[in-house]
């Protein structure tokens, strides 16, 4: 149980864009949900089984709001200096790879 009190308190924590691979680490564990409920079949596993279900679920809304947060912040950055040598403003760099990334993804986070 103590492995599921830490994916709640990670879904309810303070979101920064620092944490939402962290966020996305912890989701995967979606990708064994069907071997866990194999294991949990009685009425008490099926309970846990419930509790594991809606803290996915949770992690997957913290996910899309992190990653919400982190775009506006990256559209709210108006900072128009340029940048010596030509170089990429490190936001612009980090929004892509973001955007990029996890478009694909993004509806793998309803649960």
């Amino acid at each position: 149980m103590q492995l599921l009190n830490f994916g709640e308190a990670v879904a309810i924590g303070q979101r920064s864009s620092e944490k939402l691979f962290r966020i996305l680490d912890m989701y995967d564990v979606a990708d064994v949900l069907p071997d866990f409920e194999m294991l949990f079949t009685d009425e008490s596993g099926e309970s846990v089984c419930n509790e594991v279900k809606g803290i996915l679920s949770r992690l997957g809304e913290a996910a899309i709001g992190t990653f919400v947060e982190f775009e506006n912040a990256v559209k709210g950055e108006n900072s128009r200096r340029p940048l010596r040598g030509g170089e990429i403003h490190l936001d612009v760099y980090d929004d892509d790879m973001m955007l990029d990334g996890a478009k694909p993804e993004k509806d793998m986070f309803r649960y």
